[in-house]
């Protein structure tokens, strides 16, 4: 009888030890959960607060066939955009113009090339436009490169670089590293409808010698196994030099 007693007390020792341990599980994994929507809700007041510093707006590729980009910036940074002739500040809510003005095409006179990177959460596209289909010997060629992430889920670890053609020099490219001679921007994270843009201005010093048109290029990668090299031909004019052609990208 004693030791019936003595069986029956260790079960229930051993189901009250067993329910404690399922409780303290549940316990624990109620609290990683209100953990996980603690960081949640911060990180959305995070970028909530962030947004109220910041604007869309319309920004002027200089391209005819595709004369605005949407861009977020930072509203400490309107003075820098504030000078760049054809942007629109604030975007329409309506989005940005998809045609450019009278004004702005005959200004631009761009033609654009274009390219597109297939991701599993959707493509990464590439544009890049000039502000001038020709350039003689001495001038400088404004060139417009974007990265525009139209899928649906943040894409990380992109390369956005300018190819300087022969008989071309780099003038300037804000924000940018030189990877191999061309003017590279590095982007850790591209979200959803965002895009990233490159700025390169590039001075013609002297002409291929026999070559009309000069290619000017883009590379636009995603880690290490997707790239894209849209293209365009500009033409070039003026006393020629001894000028050897060489590849726009290595690697």
């Amino acid at each position: 009888m004693l030791s019936d007693i003595d069986k029956r007390l260790s079960e229930l020792e051993r189901t009250e030890t067993d329910q404690d341990a399922a409780f303290a599980r549940k316990e624990r994994s109620q609290a990683g959960e209100e953990i996980a929507r603690a960081e949640d809700e911060q990180e959305l007041a995070q970028e909530q607060a962030a947004r109220k510093h910041k604007v869309l707006i319309c920004h002027a590729t200089g391209s005819a066939s595709n004369p605005y980009v949407e861009i977020e910036i930072a509203k400490a940074g309107l003075n820098g955009h504030a000078g760049h002739a054809g942007d629109i500040i604030p975007a329409p809510a309506d989005g940005c113009p998809t045609t450019a003005g009278a004004g702005a095409v005959a200004d631009a006179e761009t033609h654009d090339a274009r390219g597109r990177i297939p991701l599993p959460g959707g493509p990464l596209d590439a544009t890049l436009s000039t502000n001038k289909p020709s350039a003689q010997v001495g001038e400088t060629v404004r060139e417009e490169l974007t990265a525009a992430n139209r899928g649906t889920t943040p894409v990380r670890d992109i390369e956005l670089c300018g190819a300087i053609p022969a008989g071309f020099s780099l003038v300037s490219a804000p924000g940018a590293r030189l990877v191999d001679g061309a003017p590279c921007r590095t982007i850790a994270r591209l979200d959803p409808a965002s895009v990233a843009t490159l700025a390169v201005r590039l001075r013609l010093t002297g002409r291929v010698r026999g070559a009309t048109h000069a290619r000017v290029g883009l590379l636009l990668r995603v880690g290490s196994r997707h790239a894209v090299r849209p293209h365009l031909d500009l033409r070039v004019t003026g006393a020629a030099s001894a000028i050897s052609i060489s590849p726009q990208f290595t690697g």
